[in-house]
């Protein structure tokens, strides 16, 4: 079987890691070479704060979310999608739907994969 065509525009957005304390994970990414982009609550009472690369300021590449237990792998990853209403639908036309409605402020859903694993789809602005 060979892959779906994607559309132009499609990019890779970001990790989100979980961590049990938001300035030590600062310290550590800092010292690999992130520096520190947006700071942002999530929901619920989570903070979280992008990292971006130096020669990379336009996209931030790592999201470090604080205010639930650190766990072994990412908490998801983002693409950035052209058209987030086309992804849904040739999602829903596999069967996939997602687990979180397209937020009002922002063109931004979450969807799992076969696999259980969570991806943020971003739609442009």
């Amino acid at each position: 079987m060979s892959p779906a065509p994607h559309p132009a525009g499609v990019a890779f957005g970001h990790v989100a890691l979980r961590v049990g304390d938001l300035d030590r994970s600062r310290a550590f990414y800092g010292a690999i070479g992130f520096e520190l982009g947006d700071s942002l609550p999530v929901r619920d009472g989570v903070s979280s704060v992008f990292l971006v690369l130096p020669d990379d300021h336009a996209e931030p590449r790592l999201q470090l979310v604080l205010g639930r237990e650190a766990q072994d792998g990412p908490d998801h990853f983002a693409v950035r999608v052209p058209d987030l209403a086309a992804t849904l639908k040739a999602l829903a036309d596999i069967g996939t739907h997602p687990s979180t409605a397209p937020r009002e402020d922002a063109p931004i859903c979450l969807v799992e994969d076969p696999d259980g694993h969570t991806v943020e789809i971003i739609g442009a602005r």
